[in-house]
């Protein structure tokens, strides 16, 4: 990573105009972008001071940081965040279940400051309380058991979600041609709420023979009335995409999003029914068809799977502190939303490597509960550590064991199958910041 921010090629990808950056400034192009993985949560000048004073450099004003970030295309986040994908997949053994890597996708809403570039870029969206906010719509595509999140997106309020995870789909394919990964081995298994299944997108996954899990409304499945009056919990249909019943704008729609898709194709899919602890049933529609090696109990742990994006979520807005953002414009909001990501990517990654070297040690030993690091240190310890590592000329398995073992310090109990009841939250008695509940950055 510190080799690929002195690339030239880099810095001509990662700026508006072909003379940023070419002056002789104390926020150089390597050290703004810095800065701003560093995630900006405090008062702005505060963060800039620490920042110049840790650094040994002269000291700037918030206004000369405004205007030299206008010049940093937020593309430069991406990349980076392509880059660490990159040589995570290509340089560590990769933790899959039963064959599969899985990928959850799933879209979040985004509290936005409020300017007239913002409002009209991204638009509003009406509050529990009945206020206008400006929101924007962020999809995440999270490897839940690697804990490394390959792609985001962040776009206006009214984006489809299913058009986004389309867009995840088409990075995925890009990533399996660039890596050295041995995709014989290495299968994906892509999952997605209740949201998401449509026929076009089912097509897509189809045509690309990348293997899903959706959970569905009822409505989705039109065979499932016969399959509860048959006592069925577990069936194969055939869909036809260009059904005589379908309007002519679905398949114009479909042939726009697959334009070399055959007319007469067919898809097989795996309908499977739950019954919940609440009453509910679950619905779940795959392309999993072997009943045998996915037996209905391992569809279901494949599905609940899932959860770990929602925890990311959470990670990237309550702790990572995502909708705490550092300026009022379509740059800033992207740079923000792009270097959470990579920051929180960084954090993970070093978090998982001290669980794994510590459970190793522990592995005779005779425990109650199993452990992890706890999230919000683990990214506490690296703000400030890693823009140092990055700057520096300091060893970075040196950066590496002193971020991890103080990560050690922090560990926390897994305590699995609790559940507690969904609260609702008045107007009187809200409130964004918890005294118990105070953030590490």
């Amino acid at each position: 990573m510190r080799q690929f921010l002195q690339n030239e090629d880099l810095l001509n990808l990662s700026r508006f105009h072909g003379s940023d950056f070419t002056r002789d400034r104390v926020l150089t192009f390597q050290r703004l972008t810095l800065f701003i993985i560093n995630l900006i949560r405090r008062t702005l000048q505060i963060e800039i001071n620490n920042f110049t004073d840790d650094l040994g450099v002269e000291n700037v004003t918030k206004q000369a940081f405004s205007k030299a970030r206008k010049k940093l295309n937020p593309i430069v986040f991406k990349l980076l965040n392509d880059k660490f994908v990159s040589e995570f997949y290509t340089d560590n053994d990769i933790t899959t279940f039963h064959g599969f890597r899985i990928l959850a996708i799933d879209g979040t809403k985004i509290q936005l400051p409020s300017s007239e570039e913002i409002n009209r870029t991204y638009g509003f969206s009406q509050s529990q309380f009945g206020n206008a906010i400006p929101m924007a719509q962020a999809s995440i595509m999270f490897d839940v058991l690697n804990k490394v999140t390959i792609h985001s997106l962040i776009t206006p309020m009214n984006t489809s979600e299913r058009d986004l995870a389309a867009q995840h789909l088409d990075k995925l394919t890009k990533f399996q041609e660039q890596l050295s990964l041995n995709t014989n081995k290495i299968k994906d298994l892509a999952i997605f709420d209740r949201g998401y299944p449509s026929t076009g997108l089912l097509a897509k996954l189809f045509v690309e023979k990348k293997d899903f899990m959706f959970r569905c409304q009822r409505s989705f499945v039109p065979q499932l009335a016969s399959m509860i009056t048959e006592g069925k919990n577990d069936a194969i249909f055939t869909v036809k995409v260009f059904d005589k019943s379908r309007k002519k704008e679905f398949k114009e729609r479909i042939l726009k999003i697959l334009p070399g898709i055959d007319r007469e194709i067919e898809l097989k899919i795996r309908v499977v029914l739950f019954a919940l602890d609440s009453g509910d049933l679950e619905i779940i529609v795959t392309s999993l068809l072997d009943d045998k090696e996915f037996t209905r109990e391992i569809v279901f742990e494949l599905y609940n799977l899932r959860w770990g994006t929602e925890e990311n979520n959470k990670h990237l807005k309550s702790i990572a502190q995502l909708e705490n953002f550092s300026g009022k414009s379509k740059v800033s909001i992207e740079q923000d939303f792009y270097a959470t990501v990579f920051t929180c990517n960084v954090a993970n990654m070093l978090a998982q490597e001290a669980i794994e070297e510590i459970q190793s040690v522990r592995s005779n030993k005779d425990l109650k509960y199993e452990y992890a690091i706890n999230k919000n240190i683990a990214l506490g310890v690296i703000k400030d550590d890693l823009i140092q590592a990055l700057l520096s000329g300091e060893e970075m398995h040196i950066f590496c064991n002193r971020v991890k073992q103080r990560m050690a310090k922090a560990l926390v109990p897994i305590r699995k199958n609790r559940k507690f009841p969904r609260k609702k939250i008045s107007a009187s008695s809200y409130r964004k910041y918890y005294i118990n509940c105070r953030r590490s950055i």
